[in-house]
């Protein structure tokens, strides 16, 4: 379970979009909600991952720049029918090339639905909660 969510990491720091993908059961969705605003959720499913990060993590791309991920305060909890409920938290910043100090980018709560698919751990859902709200699903 630590491995998915540290590949998890991994994967969205390098921007390795196909890679997230195949950490999700064929189903499986991704929310980012907005605090400030409940109708404010974006779904995306498993296989359209890719392309709606590519995109919007294009600016990182343009500026030379990169997010790091840091994962802590993991709860996780074992449901009667075998999935596994996890709460955590996540510190996003960005460093860009030729800037000296790194700059958080937002803070997060992520809940997670996994389950075993086959001999890999996989996400059924994973959604993303900013502590603040205007956050976009992307790094700014």
């Amino acid at each position: 379970m630590i491995d998915l969510l540290s590949q998890y990491a991994w994967t969205m720091d390098n921007r390795d979009f196909n890679g997230l993908a195949a950490l999700f059961v064929d189903t499986g969705q991704y929310f980012h909600c907005d605090p400030g605003n409940v109708n404010a959720v974006l779904a995306v499913s498993a296989g359209s991952l890719a392309k709606q990060f590519q995109t919007m993590f294009a600016n990182l791309a343009a500026t030379n720049s990169s997010a790091t991920r840091v994962l802590s305060s993991i709860l996780i909890g074992k449901r009667d029918d075998g999935t596994f409920e996890v709460a955590l938290t996540i510190q996003v910043t960005i460093e860009t090339i030729g800037v000296s100090a790194a700059q958080l980018d937002y803070t997060a709560r992520l809940y997670a639905t996994i389950k075993k698919d086959g001999d890999l751990m996989k996400f059924v859902i994973l959604k993303v909660a900013p502590s603040q709200s205007g956050i976009q699903a992307s790094a700014r």
